[in-house]
């Protein structure tokens, strides 16, 4: 059946993109870096450094897109797109080769899976829908902060000047470059148990997403959520 086929590998997807992002960014060329000052001690991830107001930048954008591409020892590349307005969300992506989107819409609190070349869909339940698809963006920072990172380093990223920070959470230990423009992490390295995987932050949109983007197409036939 086509939804036990990929609705699991969509909401693995999901978690990776809702939950990863706070941990997570985009690769680019990573040109050389700055390190601090010679003497300057590292700086833990609180309200007074630099961190801090840096992440508070990213908690305070209404609205987002971006692509993600994460790549797992021994696997191949993992692409989403994803959308972010006001509370409401999508992520497109590709299993198996099918495109699936998962979306999620604020204003009724309704959430759907469905497939553009099929056609066809389902409801889900908005709670579990929240449940897979993790916080906002602005409190898995907050999370972030709480494992109290350390700045390492200033590094231009992909052309995005970024704060270097790293830090460690439980058995996880990871390295993470900010952007400091908007407190984005643009690319994240972890490692778990001596394997690193790392997520890359690409093509993003700061603003100007239209409210279109998040409405679910007339044509998609949807399988309610009491069937």
């Amino acid at each position: 059946m086509k939804y036990s086929k990929l609705i699991i590998p969509i909401l693995i997807v999901g978690i990776v993109v809702w939950v990863g992002v706070s941990w997570w960014g985009g690769k680019g060329p990573v040109d050389e870096g700055t390190s601090l000052p010679e003497g300057s001690s590292e700086e833990k991830g609180t309200s007074e450094s630099p961190l801090a107001e840096i992440l508070a930048t990213a908690k305070g954008l209404p609205s987002y897109a971006l692509d993600m591409v994460t790549s797992y020892p021994g696997g191949e590349a993992m692409t989403a797109r994803l959308w972010i307005k006001d509370g409401s969300r999508k992520l497109e992506s590709t299993a198996e080769g099918e495109t699936m989107i998962y979306l999620l819409q604020a204003a009724t609190q309704s959430s759907y899976i469905y497939f553009p070349e099929s056609k066809t869909g389902m409801q889900l339940d908005w709670d579990t829908a929240q449940t897979t698809a993790g916080e906002m963006l602005g409190e898995q920072l907050t999370d972030l902060e709480t494992y109290q990172p350390t700045i390492v380093g200033e590094e231009i990223l992909d052309g995005k000047n970024c704060l270097v920070t790293q830090w460690t959470a439980e058995g996880m230990e990871g390295k993470s470059w900010i952007w400091k423009e908007y407190g984005l992490p643009i690319r994240t390295e972890m490692t778990v148990e001596g394997e690193t995987s790392v997520t890359e932050l690409k093509n993003i949109q700061i603003g100007s997403i239209a409210d279109s983007e998040f409405e679910l197409p007339d044509d998609i036939q949807i399988t309610p959520l009491s069937q």
